[in-house]
């Protein structure tokens, strides 16, 4: 990686990747928590237009590669270029051809949560209530992440389960919370194979994340899809037909009647794309979906016996 290409990466996902997010938007500025320094009030801009920074409470800026020489310094990790640079190189992933969404404004609902931090899954009451579901925690924490949110509405703080969307928001969850911050929106992750030629299409992080378990916690290799709610179905065609190296759409959808409509749907997709299509709905029936299935085959297993 050359300084060019690493300057052409978006300090939007670098911030992402490091578990900062936008607390404030205006136009193409962005404003964040410092992940420089210790701050309770966002002063760290980006301009997503130019792709540049801006710390106001530390007076400094730059493009990407002076970003990194500052964070490789706050974290005592040295800051020359050439450390920068091999920094860097876990932010340069495979990029698809996908849809980009235009921005809109949340309506009044989804204005009422904002998250103020994500970080690594650890709190105690959350890892409970992902273990209960059968998930493994080291597996949830490859995906999910743990997010401060505040109601605006009350400015009451609490912490949840976080699966990032395509909107640059989150679904979130807790044991009895079900929500989205920012525009309701679907969550695409990345599989092993380059380019992916099959498309994996979950109704809710749960579901992913128990069929991840079941795989024996081996990657898929196609891609993901998880929809968050079937009523977003839609938005999830522009990524299988833009990119036309999927040659298989595999659904593990709910056993309901919303679950047999999407179902159909994307099953009416496959064929008019000239692309083999598979519902998994028989490997988990009689239950109704995907995690409660993965659960019940956990309670059935017998226990193990501990070695002497």
């Amino acid at each position: 990686m050359n300084i060019e290409q690493a300057n052409g990466i978006a300090m939007t996902e670098i911030l992402r990747k490091l578990g900062y997010y936008p607390v404030r938007e205006k136009g193409d500025e962005l404003w964040y928590l410092s992940p420089l320094r210790d701050e309770k009030t966002a002063s760290f801009k980006v301009h997503t237009g130019k792709n540049v920074w801006y710390d106001f409470g530390a007076g400094r800026g730059g493009d990407v590669i002076k970003f990194a020489c500052n964070y490789l310094v706050s974290g005592n990790d040295g800051s020359a270029v050439s450390a920068a640079l091999k920094w860097l190189q876990a932010f340069d992933t495979y990029t698809y051809t996908t849809v980009t969404y235009a921005k809109r404004e949340p309506d009044p609902a989804e204005r009422g949560f904002q998250v103020l931090k994500a970080s690594e899954l650890k709190y105690r009451i959350l890892t409970n209530f992902i273990e209960s579901r059968g998930i493994p925690l080291e597996l949830a924490q490859e995906f999910l992440k743990e997010v401060l949110v505040r109601n605006n509405r009350t400015g009451w703080q609490f912490r949840a389960i976080g699966l990032y969307t395509e909107a640059e928001g989150f679904e979130i969850r807790t044991e009895d919370l079900k929500a989205s911050v920012g525009a309701k929106s679907i969550s695409f992750i990345r599989g092993t194979e380059l380019p992916a030629k099959e498309i994996h299409v979950f109704e809710g992080m749960m579901d992913f994340l128990s069929a991840f378990a079941q795989h024996e916690k081996q990657h898929f290799e196609g891609d993901v899809i998880v929809l968050n709610s079937v009523s977003l179905a839609p938005q999830a065609v522009p990524y299988i037909t833009n990119y036309r190296n999927y040659k298989k759409l595999t659904t593990w959808l709910d056993n309901d009647e919303a679950g047999r409509d999407a179902t159909k749907y994307f099953k009416e997709l496959a064929v008019n794309e000239s692309i083999e299509f598979e519902a998994m709905n028989d490997l988990y029936a009689p239950y109704k979906d995907v995690n409660d299935w993965h659960v019940q085959t956990l309670k059935s297993k017998p226990p193990s016996t501990p070695k002497p």
